[in-house]
């Protein structure tokens, strides 16, 4: 029996210790630093009518370790996400943005086909990457409102907010080109997780109504009931609902896109700290 135990016990500890050598290996290696791809959280709503495309602007984040190399980015075969379906787009396009020490900003533009009427929650995004991997990304979460269109063409969008630093008040420049007042209902936007109340005012009018031919700026004011849900990255575009000879019609107003100014690395750090691990992936 005394042997037995001395043969067993040595077996024991051999394990044990190739264990440790293992583990601490993989901890050594895992450690290490890495290039890294990180997506950007939005949360956004976007309204649009079924017989348009649809634009999502989504931004991320590369960090080298090593300084920032002259290289291509590639998002083959890319499809958005949603609760409902996995949608491919159409078109893409990359916008290269500032390169502040190891990180690299950009933009990927990604525009959708038409969908039928109804809500669409978008929160990821899959494509195939530079090393013919297949990767998939949280994006945050994008609430697409799709409407059904109409015969009637009695306001015409004419500009407005295209981009702005907070969540605050957005405008639209709304046209009358019919021979008829309109009134003005109410504005939607319903951003995902965060709790607002959506208030309009329209330029010169207490009473909501567009005479016939004129041109004016709807200002859109978001109140955040809880500023926890303050987020930085936003897209919005608001739904506006009008009366016009007794019938009742809704119509997409300015999309706008609110995010900060990156100056400094530092900053940047902070952000991508918070990032959820579905948010990044290694680089190639």
């Amino acid at each position: 029996m005394i042997k037995k135990k001395a043969v067993i016990i040595p077996k024991i500890c051999l394990a044990i210790l190739t264990t440790l050598v293992i583990s601490g290996c993989l901890k050594e290696s895992l450690s290490e630093p890495s290039n890294i791809r990180y997506a950007v959280q939005w949360r956004g709503y976007i309204s649009v009518k079924n017989d348009k495309n649809i634009t999502l602007h989504l931004a991320f984040i590369d960090k080298y370790v090593n300084g920032v190399p002259n290289q291509q980015k590639v998002f083959k075969k890319p499809l958005i996400i949603t609760y409902r379906q996995k949608i491919p787009a159409s078109e893409v396009h990359i916008m290269f943005g500032k390169i502040i020490e190891d990180y690299q900003l950009f933009t990927l533009r990604i525009v959708l086909p038409p969908l039928p009427s109804g809500k669409y929650t978008a929160y990821g995004l899959r494509y195939t990457d530079e090393n013919k991997q297949e990767q998939q990304l949280s994006i945050g979460k994008f609430l697409i409102d799709v409407i059904d269109k109409t015969d009637n063409n009695a306001l015409s969008l004419e500009g407005g907010t295209i981009s702005s630093s907070s969540l605050q008040t957005i405008r639209s420049i709304i046209k009358n080109t019919s021979q008829y007042p309109v009134n003005i209902n109410h504005i939607t936007s319903e951003i995902p997780s965060i709790n607002l109340v959506t208030t309009y005012e329209l330029e010169g009018h207490s009473d909501s109504v567009l005479l016939p031919s004129e041109s004016k700026t709807i200002t859109t004011y978001f109140h955040l009931e809880n500023q926890k849900y303050q987020y930085t990255f936003v897209i919005v575009r608001p739904m506006l609902e009008y009366t016009i000879g007794g019938n009742v019609y809704r119509e997409p107003l300015q999309l706008t896109v609110i995010s900060p100014e990156f100056a400094e690395a530092h900053s940047i750090k902070r952000y991508v700290e918070q990032i959820p691990k579905s948010g990044y992936h290694l680089l190639p």
